[in-house]
């Protein structure tokens, strides 16, 4: 009964080791994200970016995540930095996918490197994306369902499927006009 007892205890105390150094490592990965988001707004002066600074915002940023920050501000921030840095869309497509890990149905991330990857030309990544975002529409969004269809089939002629991405802008067309919206919609050719 000693030893279950002494066995019982030492597993009790490991976990609980265990769950206050997960805790405590959150918690410095908070002050990296607020240490990030002070440099982040430091760096700006209004008209343009100290890129140094934001490199520094970007690592604090990377440190927090790394010790187990993951709260979406923190790749939102993430994605405003290395826009101002170099607005280098390979670096935002790898943000989001990053983000995607955390929060995998967040429609914006989803919607977002969608376009990141349409403008890399990774259609069928993009198709991908924006297939995924038409598909959790619901009224909330229903203000945008036109444009991620139309992008769908955007990206569907891009690909050579020239008949379903006729269809998607048809739908798209349709949608604006139930919505009460006279907007035009250009041929994908």
């Amino acid at each position: 009964m000693k030893h279950l007892f002494a066995l019982l205890l030492s597993v009790t105390l490991v976990a609980l080791s265990i769950f206050l150094f997960r805790h405590k490592s959150i918690d410095f990965g908070k002050g990296h994200f607020e240490k990030g988001r002070k440099l982040h707004s430091l760096s700006s002066d209004g008209c343009t970016y100290d890129s140094k600074i934001i490199k520094e915002a970007i690592v604090e940023f990377e440190k927090g995540i790394s010790k187990g920050y993951t709260e979406r501000e923190i790749f939102d921030e993430l994605v405003s930095c290395y826009w101002h840095l170099h607005d280098d869309l390979q670096d935002l497509e790898i943000i989001y996918s990053r983000a995607l890990k955390y929060y995998p149905d967040d429609y914006e991330f989803i919607y977002l490197r969608g376009e990141c990857r349409k403008e890399l030309k990774n259609f069928k990544g993009a198709l991908e994306d924006f297939s995924k975002a038409g598909a959790m529409m619901n009224a909330r969004f229903r203000n945008n369902y036109f444009e991620v269809i139309y992008k769908r089939g955007e990206m569907k002629y891009a690909l050579g499927d020239t008949n379903n991405a006729e269809l998607d802008r048809k739908l798209a067309i349709n949608i604006l006009r139930e919505s009460g919206r006279s907007d035009s919609l250009k041929p994908y050719y």
